[in-house]
């Protein structure tokens, strides 16, 4: 794909523009369709995983405190303290776990982006952190 942008006028010399342009529509619906099973996957399946999670996370702990209130073994108040605090944990992991994705994604999206026009981003720092994009200039 880098080659076609980077020889656009040997491609109109050759007379070849239309099976080009045919070739790039071809790459546009496997990325289209490629798109749309990642977004499916993250947005609907995980999102309802995490999501979900932290109701069910505040359903268990009422269940299994209500022998706890009943012998008064634990307050209302500490009860209440606790469910916030389970649902801040279960946020947090939530929210976690899509900013992983999310970077996953980012970083996939860049390396085509790197393949298609090779030396134009130039990816500074480890494959731990985030990573960062400087733009490269040509003499």
């Amino acid at each position: 794909m880098g080659e076609v942008f980077n020889s656009v006028h040997a491609i109109q010399l050759a007379g070849t523009k239309a099976r080009v342009l045919d070739r790039l529509h071809d790459f546009d619906n496997e990325r289209r369709k490629s798109t749309v099973q990642s977004r499916f996957f993250t947005d609907v399946f995980l999102g309802a995983v995490w999501v979900n999670t932290s109701a069910i996370g505040t359903g268990l702990v009422l269940l299994l405190s209500a022998s706890k209130l009943s012998n008064a073994s634990m307050t209302v108040d500490e009860l209440a303290l606790f469910i916030i605090y389970a649902g801040w944990v279960t946020d947090f992991t939530s929210l976690s776990g899509q900013n992983l994705t999310q970077m996953k994604q980012a970083s996939i999206s860049l390396d085509r982006t790197e393949d298609a026009v090779p030396g134009t981003i130039n990816l500074v720092g480890s494959s731990t952190s985030a990573p960062t994009l400087t733009q490269s200039r040509s003499g």
